[in-house]
């Protein structure tokens, strides 16, 4: 054989390959990228992203909702189901693990700016805030309509092969979602399984471990620079922001602070992030529309009301909302929520 002739096949084996390679990962469509349609057994169970913004901006892309929910993945929690009692409308959870404050806002101006969401419910972190999170780099291309990177990453990459094969594994076990990609909600659903079994001791015991640790990643509470309340200040320009954004588009926006576990408050202190976490309050407060959970109260003292030492239970939401929408539900404590007010500067 000449040595044309076999770089040709060597050449035409690789082509050959790749394009399966191509083909699998479109079929199989792991990030939920593509709009094809998702078989049982195949591609319909899709737990393997390599980056849930990407992946819910075009999951809620087609769903084209009215609504939309935003926050980190304990606003991902919350099941949808509670917020469309009030807003009569298809509702879309965009929450988003880990996201900072600038991830939420690049979601939100897309969908209110291009697809005339009218309605935004928007969840606070402090960890949102912080530097580490507050993203001042550059736009993905995704919102300014050019999907072009998300799809060379769910094709051209060995990577992205992987998570295709797994993606078919989990369906051929017909494993649970982990994302319903129809309302955008993290269901935690093998976590409840567990609870189911073993109960609430094993639920305490959960939560408690996650104490005195908690948040030592650097997204959390491992960054000197969130010591400072000044690191903050780009955070709360990007809120600034989301609120003149609603506005000018006649959004009707509700914001709250999530609800933690009581003991991160101490973590916040004992840490040296107090002096952060306390600006963070009192310039939310200079907004007079704020929801505020995110203190020590019946509800956030409570482990039953979590599933981890991070995330407060999907049934939580009802009561959020409940707040937000001033509907009186029995179940609703008296000391869960309050209106963030602005408080005279002589004070």
């Amino acid at each position: 054989m000449s040595k044309k002739n076999w770089i040709k096949r060597i050449s035409f084996t690789i082509l050959f390959f790749i394009s399966i390679a191509l083909s699998f990962n479109y079929i199989i469509n792991p990030y939920g990228v593509f709009e094809i349609k998702n078989i049982d057994g195949i591609n319909a169970v899709k737990n393997y992203s390599i980056s849930s913004e990407m992946s819910k901006f075009h999951y809620a892309l087609r769903q084209d909702p009215k609504t939309i929910m935003l926050g980190s993945s304990r606003v991902e929690h919350i099941n949808p189901k509670y917020l469309e009692k009030y807003v009569q409308n298809k509702v879309y959870n965009l929450g988003v693990k880990g996201s900072g404050i600038t991830s939420q806002y690049y979601l939100l101006k897309y969908f209110v700016e291009e697809k005339q969401v009218k309605t935004v419910i928007l969840g606070l972190d402090f960890y949102a805030f912080s530097p580490i999170n507050v993203n001042t780099g550059k736009i993905p291309l995704r919102y300014m309509g050019n999907y072009t990177d998300d799809y060379l990453d769910s094709l051209l990459s060995i990577r992205t092969f992987r998570k295709s094969i797994n993606t078919l594994k989990d369906n051929l076990k017909e494993k649970d979602f982990k994302v319903n990609q129809n309302t955008g909600w993290e269901s935690y659903s093998e976590d409840y399984k567990v609870l189911d079994n073993e109960g609430n001791i094993w639920l305490k015991n959960r939560i408690n471990s996650a104490f005195p640790n908690f948040g030592n990643d650097k997204h959390f509470f491992g960054s000197s620079e969130f010591k400072k309340k000044e690191s903050i200040k780009k955070g709360l320009e990007v809120l600034d922001k989301i609120i003149l954004l609603c506005k000018k588009n006649n959004v009707d926006l509700k914001i709250f602070t999530s609800p933690v576990y009581h003991k991160i408050y101490d973590v916040i202190e004992r840490e040296g992030y107090l002096n952060t976490y306390n600006y963070w309050k009192k310039e939310l407060s200079k907004y007079n529309m704020i929801y505020d959970f995110n203190y020590k109260n019946t509800i956030t003292k409570d482990y039953r009301n979590y599933i981890d030492g991070s995330h407060y239970k999907s049934e939580l939401g009802k009561l959020i909302f409940a707040k937000l929408y001033n509907d009186e539900i029995n179940d609703l404590p008296k000391d869960f929520g309050k209106i963030l007010l602005k408080i005279n500067e002589k004070e």
